[in-house]
């Protein structure tokens, strides 16, 4: 597929996705190689609200792997990020 606005930020949604799915297998490593992938698109695509939840999840995973130090990273970016939109982002 062309890489597209839209095809992108498909990318990221079903990257966060999985990671749900992935999580809850407890496949945690995979989830985060996802997480990463979905990273890396939303900050081409400078989407704000996409690398807040992208963050969160990030962060999530982190703490169930017991990674504190890099999840307590990613949860400050995702809350600047909250708090820069003035929104919820991981609920979206």
């Amino acid at each position: 597929m062309p890489e597209t606005q839209s095809t992108l930020e498909q990318a990221v949604d079903i990257r966060l996705e999985l990671q749900v799915v992935l999580t809850r297998s407890t496949e945690n490593r995979r989830a985060l190689e996802f997480l990463r992938e979905a990273e890396e698109l939303a900050e081409r695509l400078q989407d704000d609200r996409r690398r807040g939840r992208v963050f969160a999840a990030i962060t999530s995973v982190l703490v169930l792997s017991g990674e504190l130090d890099e999840a307590l990273a990613y949860g400050t970016r995702a809350l600047a990020i909250d708090s820069a939109l003035g929104t919820w982002t991981y609920a979206r």
